[in-house]
């Protein structure tokens, strides 16, 4: 899923499915789209495709220090952490 805003690339989200669960693998956005709606609009759209696929299982890799909103949407929806990843992130703007 990409985020176009007049002609440009501002965002992207790759996600795939692995045993029936959908697996976001990463999600960048422009630096001067950072801390604004860029992100959440990536995701919302990425839920409503997994939703409209019939997909009930969503997996993240997720470090608890960095992604707190993540954590604490999945202790609020019960959603069990069931391992952790060490993920390296690159800046790819």
């Amino acid at each position: 899923m990409i985020l176009t805003i007049d002609g440009k690339v501002k965002g992207a989200l790759l996600a795939r499915i692995d045993n029936g669960a959908k697996v976001t693998d990463a999600l960048v956005v422009a630096p001067d789209m950072r801390g604004g709606w860029a992100n959440l609009f990536l995701k919302h759209a990425s839920l409503e495709k997994t939703i409209a696929a019939g997909i009930e299982t969503i997996r993240y890799s997720v470090d608890e220090k960095k992604h707190v909103d993540t954590v604490k949407h999945a202790a609020r929806t019960g959603s069990k952490m069931c391992g952790y990843k060490v993920i390296l992130g690159i800046d790819l703007f």
